[in-house]
């Protein structure tokens, strides 16, 4: 089955449809290549959502703000230890014969924005029980929120 990813946007279905909602080409290439595919026919898709920009720079900052009051230095540090926490790696061998752990990556290629915020969400529950124990995940989002000026609105997907 060849497969190719088309952008779509899910809109409101034409009255009288038997669902409410439709998907809709984002450009002409994803409406050309939906017209060759014969009415009534079924296909199988695979529902990708965009990664949220202020989401991630909230993560950052997050990571950042924490690092900075723990033992952890740099958010960079702490984002490794989180990966590894939540088992988010790979085992290599090295050379040597020693097995060490090589953190996955989070970057917008690799990872969608539901898997991100699923990740987001654990790693903050390990921050608030295991870096910084009892610190309130609300409050914490909250306060790093204020700082950068994010708002829940503007943590929303734009394809949502």
């Amino acid at each position: 089955m060849a497969s190719e990813t088309l952008l779509m946007r899910r809109a409101p279905a034409p009255i009288g449809s038997p669902t409410p909602y439709a998907l809709i080409p984002m450009n002409g290439h994803g409406a050309e290549m939906l017209a060759k595919v014969p009415l009534g026919e079924m296909v199988a898709i695979t529902i990708k959502r965009g990664r949220s920009l202020p989401q991630h720079n909230l993560f950052w900052s997050i990571l950042e703000h924490v690092a900075k009051a723990t033992e952890w230095e740099t958010k960079e540090r702490l984002l490794v230890a989180l990966k590894v926490w939540l088992g988010r790696y790979d085992l290599m061998q090295l050379p040597n014969g020693k097995t060490v752990p090589v953190p996955q990556s989070i970057s917008f290629d690799k990872m969608g924005g539901d898997e991100f915020t699923r990740f987001m969400d654990e790693s903050i529950r390990v921050i608030c029980e295991e870096v910084i124990p009892g610190t309130d995940s609300d409050a914490l989002i909250a306060e790093i929120s204020q700082m950068i000026g994010t708002t829940p609105e503007s943590l929303e997907r734009s394809a949502a």
